[in-house]
């Protein structure tokens, strides 16, 4: 995760203003608690983040510290959203009934905001429709993931997931095919289907998808390299992915 300081806008603390927050429909990024928090607030407030889809963390008191420099913060500390994530069952029947075919980009555990923002931007300019942000160390989307994103972050749905595997499988039930990238093995981008219902699913900075996620994808896609350097940045990986799939398109 980025380790930016979240604004002061963006955070809220205090048992009640979060519990009234999320019930409000407020959208959050994340939300941390004492790692040592009991009894019947941390029961509500883990049925309501689980109800709503918000990821809910613990961490040792000095981290709910620094996020608001030591207000009286109660053991729970929020951080607002400044993008509204969107779902997933919703999203994909509004595609379909548009006539549109989903184009969708997954990428798992990608902590670094500007590599989400850069990934945003190939997204809108590319014509997906949709960014998935996914897994439990996914990085919070800040201005400077805004920024990095050149605005596309405000101009595209973006849904915010917390398990890749489970994600894969209800895109899967909505008839969408899901290829993983891979530097290893797979098949040549260019020769696989990219025309029907399609998310792309990305590996994280520095270890990549787990083998689980690749063995729940449809296919595996390689990007063929002839350099030296082992890898592409995950935002690259990315755009090449994207610019095939509206290669085929076209």
């Amino acid at each position: 995760m980025s380790n930016h300081r979240p604004q002061d806008s963006m955070v809220i603390y205090g048992r009640n203003p979060i519990l009234d927050a999320i019930k409000e429909g407020k959208p959050f990024e994340k939300i941390f608690v004492r790692d040592n928090l009991t009894g019947e607030f941390e029961i509500a407030i883990r049925a309501l983040c689980k109800e709503q889809g918000i990821s809910l963390k613990k961490v040792p008191l000095q981290k709910l510290d620094r996020l608001c420099r030591r207000a009286n913060h109660q053991g729970v500390v929020g951080i607002g959203s400044i993008v509204s994530y969107q779902s997933i069952d919703m999203i994909v029947p509004h595609i379909y009934e548009q006539g549109k075919e989903p184009l969708f980009i997954l990428p798992d555990n990608v902590q670094d905001v500007r590599n989400i923002g850069a990934i945003a931007r190939s997204t809108e300019v590319l014509g997906a429709q949709a960014l998935i942000i996914s897994g439990k160390q996914a990085g919070m989307i800040t201005s400077e993931g805004m920024k990095s994103s050149a605005g596309a972050l405000s101009r595209i749905l973006v849904c915010r997931e917390k398990n890749t595997l489970d994600t894969i499988k209800s895109l899967q039930a909505h008839g969408i095919k899901v290829i993983a990238t891979s530097l290893d093995s797979g098949t040549s981008i260019d020769a696989l289907d990219m025309v029907s219902p399609l998310c792309i699913c990305l590996g994280s900075e520095g270890t990549g998808l787990h083998r689980s996620v690749l063995e729940a994808c449809d296919h595996i896609g390689h990007i063929k390299q002839s350099g030296s350097i082992d890898s592409l940045n995950v935002s690259v990986a990315a755009g090449i992915m994207l610019y095939e799939a509206s290669r085929q398109k076209s």
